[in-house]
């Protein structure tokens, strides 16, 4: 009985066909752990001297964050709020179409104009709103908190999270809040709340003015 050689080629065409199906048996669980939404995140980031420049934004108060998202994602959607002491209502909104990828903002919170910058290597993109509320920089009791610059935010899909907000605040309302948060003084009467936690749900917040931003990524888990 002849025993018939196994050429190299032969082996290699078996490899490859072992490979395949391996591939084909596991191909929704790849898929699944590559789409997993653990995996997105948002933070806070910093940009060079050169970008800043470009954006002009050197003399406001500015933020940079980076969002990371996956194929689960459809589109980003933020939203600029205000509150007159009475409810709170929405300014603005920008939605938009996205792939996954790593993405760059930054936020502009200067006075009554709230501007949000889309960045990217070619150019970059801004959107303005005008809010009805004014703060009274010397005389309310202002609170400001951005989303927490410490430690990177897990994304959830269509859950809304705040990137910023800003309130001014009765004095029982602003002591009470002292208590339990971890505050750091800029100013006589404006302070940057530094929170462990992620940020309360704004519209819990009794304030007699308020601003909130806030973003969403909105798609299916399917």
């Amino acid at each position: 009985m002849k025993v018939k050689k196994i050429k190299n080629a032969d082996i290699i065409v078996i490899f490859i066909f072992i490979v395949m199906i391996i591939v084909s048996l596991n191909y929704e669980s790849i898929k699944k752990e590559f789409n997993i939404v653990k995996n997105m995140q948002i933070k806070h980031t910093y940009f060079n001297y050169e970008t800043n420049i470009n954006l002009d934004i050197l003399k406001n108060e500015i933020d940079f964050f980076q969002y990371k998202i996956n194929k689960k994602v459809k589109s980003v959607k933020f939203e600029f709020w205000e509150n007159n002491g009475k409810e709170w209502k929405k300014f603005g909104d920008i939605e938009e179409q996205v792939s996954k990828g790593i993405f760059n903002i930054a936020l502009n919170t200067t006075g009554n104009l709230y501007k949000l910058y889309k960045i990217s290597e070619d150019n970059s993109k801004s959107y303005t709103y005008r809010s009805n509320i004014e703060f009274n920089e010397s005389n309310d009791k202002i609170y400001v908190s951005f989303l927490d610059k410490a430690n990177n935010k897990k994304i959830k899909l269509n859950e809304e999270i705040v990137l910023f907000n800003k309130y001014a605040l009765e004095n029982k309302i602003f002591n009470g809040l002292a208590n339990y948060k971890e505050l750091t003084t800029n100013t006589e009467n404006k302070i940057l709340i530094t929170e462990k936690e992620d940020n309360e749900n704004f519209r819990n917040i009794k304030c007699e003015k308020g601003i909130a931003i806030t973003v969403k990524f909105l798609g299916s888990e399917k």
